[in-house]
């Protein structure tokens, strides 16, 4: 063949490659790309032409390539094969393919932090309070059938909670922090690409699985979790992350069903998903715009991923626009690079009114350790300090204060004892 591409002085050769689904009349999915080059080689001329027309959901997939060349010398060709055999790779089989996104939160988190380390709480209602006691932050599960709301200040509901004997914690931020640095220490050794999207989830991208069975993949990861820490979890698996925030909320929702994952691999499961999800609870469409959609009438998530593409552009935001494409099953919203912090901060409400200088000075000297903590963390170094302090602005009926401290340190530090030395100063 190479030889008889030789004596030619053009020639061209289209490849065409596709695989129906179940309902031959009908390619899957929607996304079009066409990718071109162009080479200038030599004194010769010779034009690359690529175009892939994809079509693909989870194992079905269209594609279309052709190869066009003129007056093309032996080595000018091999050049072109290489060139072309890349994007094929880069654009048809490595980004649409073979990989897919898992996202693993844990249950309840607050509340398991507590039954690990007391095990008779299991089986029991728990609630976990704010800062300053006010606000329920965290239900198990049992709580939550008791029709105790999240968020609801705790006095609305004190006699529930006496009735129903539900025990009631004050939140321990240094605990779960370290229980959250434990799970996600060990979602790293499944893969290396995570993102820690909040203290009790993260995004793992799991490229190069494609001969592994995901929801064993995804079992494993739950078991060693619950065997290692005591935390249990849940795990969606799917080709985006729009996708697998739906699957791990049907996870969630079916424990019994699915044993904590579910992956969606296939249309129907993305179809049937994307109907059962409603439109209030798909990842980032907040109240108005649920209220706006649902007078647009969409009634679910499938409803949104119909809406005509050019008018979710022009009436919502490019937000929302990736979104659609992530949850019609076309990989947008790539995993994203946590960046250091130009700033760190710890504050806290104080569960009652301090009138004692001292006690003050030790809470400012605690914060001042867990920041250093914070910065070691991310290998960083401060030059400043600020102090802040504050009244209950809540208390209309007492008077009001208001201070801030700003310390410049002689050289940056991340030294705990060194900040707490000028603090002192």
């Amino acid at each position: 063949l190479f030889a008889g591409l030789l004596i030619i002085s053009s020639f061209e050769i289209t490849c065409t490659v596709f695989e129906l689904s179940d309902n031959s009349s009908s390619i899957l999915g929607e996304e079009t790309i066409v990718t071109s080059s162009r080479l200038i080689c030599f004194s010769c001329e010779f034009t690359i032409e690529f175009i892939a027309i994809i079509k693909i959901t989870d194992s079905n997939f269209f594609i279309v390539f052709k190869f066009f060349q003129n007056y093309c010398f032996f080595l000018q060709f091999y050049i072109l094969l290489i060139i072309n055999s890349y994007l094929v790779y880069m654009f048809c089989f490595k980004h649409y393919i073979y990989f897919m996104f898992a996202l693993v939160d844990c249950n309840n988190f607050y509340a398991s932090c507590e039954r690990v380390f007391n095990p008779n709480l299991q089986h029991k209602p728990i609630v976990i309070l704010s800062n300053n006691d006010g606000c329920i932050i965290s239900r198990s599960d049992e709580a939550k059938k008791l029709g105790i709301p999240m968020g609801a200040p705790i006095f609305k509901y004190r006699t529930l909670i006496t009735n129903h004997n539900v025990k009631v914690f004050s939140s321990n931020y240094s605990l779960y922090g370290d229980m959250s640095s434990r799970v996600m220490s060990i979602l790293k050794q499944f893969t290396p690409d995570i993102q820690v999207y909040s203290i009790d989830e993260s995004f793992l991208k799991l490229e190069g699985f494609e001969g592994y069975n995901l929801n064993d993949y995804g079992m494993l990861m739950k078991n060693r979790i619950l065997k290692w820490t005591g935390i249990p979890t849940c795990a969606g698996i799917a080709p985006t992350k729009a996708l697998s925030k739906v699957a791990n909320k049907i996870a969630r929702k079916y424990p019994n069903q699915t044993k904590g994952v579910y992956v969606i691999d296939t249309e129907v499961k993305r179809i049937n998903a994307l109907k059962w999800t409603k439109i209030k609870d798909i990842w980032g469409i907040g109240k108005k715009l649920s209220n706006r959609l649902a007078i647009k009438g969409c009634k679910n998530a499938y409803d949104f991923t119909q809406l005509p593409e050019s008018w979710v552009k022009s009436n919502l935001s490019v937000v929302e626009s990736r979104l659609q494409r992530d949850l019609l099953g076309i990989p947008t919203l790539d995993l994203e690079i946590q960046k250091s912090k130009k700033s760190i901060s710890t504050t806290r409400t104080f569960e009652k009114p301090i009138l004692d200088l001292d006690n003050i000075k030790e809470r400012v000297s605690t914060f001042a350790f867990v920041s250093g903590e914070k910065l070691r963390r991310q290998n960083s170094h401060c030059h400043m300090i600020i102090v802040i302090l504050r009244s209950n602005f809540f208390r209309e009926d007492l008077k009001q204060h208001y201070a801030t401290k700003v310390i410049s340190l002689p050289y940056p530090t991340n030294s705990s004892p060194v900040s707490y030395t000028h603090l002192r100063a």
